[in-house]
């Protein structure tokens, strides 16, 4: 049976609460209470202007600052919503026209329904994330299911199971705008509500490239069909990370596009041309999105390289390569754990006594030809000796890549690329703008770092299809003649 949705009236809360207005402000003690504040809608938070009558005495704004812990009453007719001294920030104040008032502006960025986000707990959530005009990724590229509305839409959704929560993530348009809704079909506690769906737009971004969620819009019901809002609760969060490099594409034309293809006499592709672009292509399967979100949302050192692959798609080549370094290791650490069998010595018996044995060598050596800690640090040193059982950085971050079977590059590139990490990781690498032959070769290592940390979040979730290679889709930048397919299979 096809379900039906009920989405308008979710989004016209959120547009009702982005309505400027006048409250009075209710706050039992405080400087502020009982006073007349103006609040409007900013960019991805709630910006308020408040005038107060100046206190006697030295200026030092004092008066006007909330206790992190307080709770700041917003009320209009019989009607009262809510903020906190924690999401209440003051940072500008100017004096009025005679001298004796203060006007204090300011950003809000968490208001509720609700005193207690606990009373959100034990119900069915929904988070409304607006996007602006633009639609934020193409649903068509997923295995997906669709609903319809009231009023006949028919909404396609993606279906995701996140540590055995079934969640439900689609696109809807209302008017001009595009909102991102993600429906709990489960009761849940607001705060595992949180961590989930912002586990799940993670494993999006790592898949389509963008991290969306700057500000959001939770809505609490009794019943599993998302109809009467019961409390409602708007945040403002990190800035969005929009990095336009995705992992995976079902249109494989998206990279193909200036691609010399041999055509029939109206332009369209051969026949030949068109299977042999979209073998292998599918969309992107929901229990592998499912695997992906749960892996993330479970695993601490999973969703560090998940952020840490989007932060280094967006950042420059000094930053960049680091990040998908530490990435790589994240995984590797996620894979091996605290194994003691890598170790070198594998009795620690004897690694205790070949490390005193260096070190007692060591200290002799520096006491009988007079040597200070500049001509020989022993501090310094004993931390390496201390590690001499353990395997090189190269050793551990090639593990992932042999247990999962990586076969996009020659073992001497995989070994060369891993090798570099300490030449970028430690802060010795910068490019000056003379420096072409340096951008180009650190461009191009952090194209293959970008391949290397793709396949291992997405072996690690299951997937079997196609990722994008941008080594061969960015050659024209490095200069280098890879002469490999733009989308390989994995």
């Amino acid at each position: 049976m096809i379900q039906v949705k009920e989405v308008d009236s979710s989004i016209e809360k959120f547009l009702k609460l982005s309505k400027s207005k006048n409250y009075k402000l209710s706050a039992s003690g405080h400087h502020l209470d009982n006073l007349p504040i103006s609040i409007k809608k900013g960019v991805n938070q709630f910006e308020y202007e408040v005038v107060s009558p100046i206190v006697k005495g030295l200026q030092q704004d004092k008066e006007l600052q909330f206790s992190p812990d307080a709770i700041i009453g917003l009320c209009k007719g019989q009607s009262t919503i809510y903020t906190f001294g924690h999401a209440f920030v003051s940072n500008y104040v100017t004096y009025g026209a005679d001298f004796a008032s203060k006007i204090s502006r300011g950003l809000i960025t968490k208001i509720s329904s609700v005193q207690d986000d606990q009373e959100m707990n034990d119900h069915y959530l929904r988070m409304i994330l607006p996007v602006d005009t633009a639609r934020p990724f193409d649903i068509n590229q997923f295995q997906r299911k669709f609903f319809k509305t009231k009023t006949k839409r028919e909404i396609y959704f993606i279906e995701v199971v996140i540590a055995g929560d079934t969640y439900e993530l689609f696109i809807y348009k209302h008017e001009k705008k595009h909102y991102v809704v993600i429906d709990c079909k489960s009761r849940t506690t607001l705060k595992i509500f949180q961590r989930k769906a912002y586990n799940l737009l993670l494993a999006l971004a790592v898949i389509r490239g963008d991290l969306i969620g700057n500000e959001s819009l939770v809505l609490s019901y009794k019943t599993a069909k998302h109809a009467k809002i019961q409390n409602f609760l708007y945040h403002s969060n990190r800035e969005n990370l929009i990095t336009n490099q995705p992992v995976f594409t079902s249109n494989p034309m998206a990279f193909y596009y200036n691609y010399d293809f041999e055509r029939e006499k109206n332009f369209d592709l051969t026949k030949r041309e068109k299977e042999k672009l979209y073998d292998d292509i599918i969309d992107f399967e929901a229990k592998v999105f499912s695997n992906l979100a749960t892996l993330i949302h479970e695993n601490e050192k999973i969703q560090r390289a998940a952020f840490l692959l989007l932060i280094g798609n967006t950042a420059t080549l000094e930053v960049r390569l680091p990040n998908y370094y530490l990435a790589i290791e994240a995984i590797a650490e996620h894979i091996s754990g605290p194994n003691t069998d890598k170790k070198l010595i594998k009795d620690k018996k004897i690694a205790s006594e070949i490390k005193k044995y260096i070190i007692d060598y060591l200290q002799d050596l520096k006491d009988k030809r007079g040597l200070d800690d500049e001509e020989l640090n022993l501090k310094i040193l004993q931390n390496k000796i201390n590690s001499i059982e353990s395997p090189p950085n190269s050793s551990k971050l090639s593990e992932p890549f042999l247990t999962l079977g990586f076969k996009l590059l020659s073992k001497k590139e995989l070994k060369d690329l891993l090798g570099e990490r300490n030449t970028y990781l430690h802060g010795n690498f910068f490019i000056s703008s003379d420096d072409e032959k340096v951008f180009q070769e650190a461009f191009y290592i952090g194209t293959r770092l970008h391949l290397m940390v793709s396949f291992l979040l997405l072996k690690l979730s299951g997937f079997n299809g196609k990722i994008v290679n941008y080594a061969e889709v960015w050659s024209h930048i490095t200069k280098r003649e890879v002469k490999e397919d733009r989308l390989v299979k994995i």
